[in-house]
């Protein structure tokens, strides 16, 4: 395959069947699609840490909160990444373009991007 692949590219690709090590026939053509176009931005609310809640605020440093992610109007995403310094923590949406609701504990105080 070509190292760059051009936007909704449908490529194929067919691949030797075996078994311990004894090639046979190929397989018939598998076709995907590759699509390079980035989403949607998506929303994060939380009803536990409340964006532009006044001071002294809600939660604290270890207290869990329930934040929701919503791929706010881009069908196919199927899931999000975060995480307190890295997006590291990947949770599935309930459908291609819908939501999910996690569990986090801020380590810290101030803002932050789950």
């Amino acid at each position: 395959m070509p190292p760059v692949l051009p936007r909704r590219a449908a490529p194929s690709r067919r691949w030797p069947r075996g078994c311990h090590g004894r090639l046979s026939v190929w397989s018939e053509p598998c076709q995907f699609t590759v699509d390079m176009t980035r989403p949607g931005v998506p929303t994060v609310g939380s009803t536990d840490y409340p964006e532009n809640n006044p001071y002294p605020g809600v939660g604290a440093p270890g207290l869990p909160g329930r934040f929701t992610f919503d791929a706010n109007g881009s069908a196919d995403v199927v899931g999000f990444r975060y995480g307190e310094f890295f997006a590291s923590t990947f949770v599935a949406a309930d459908r291609p373009g819908g939501s999910a609701t996690v569990e986090f504990a801020p380590r810290g105080q101030g803002t932050e991007d789950p």
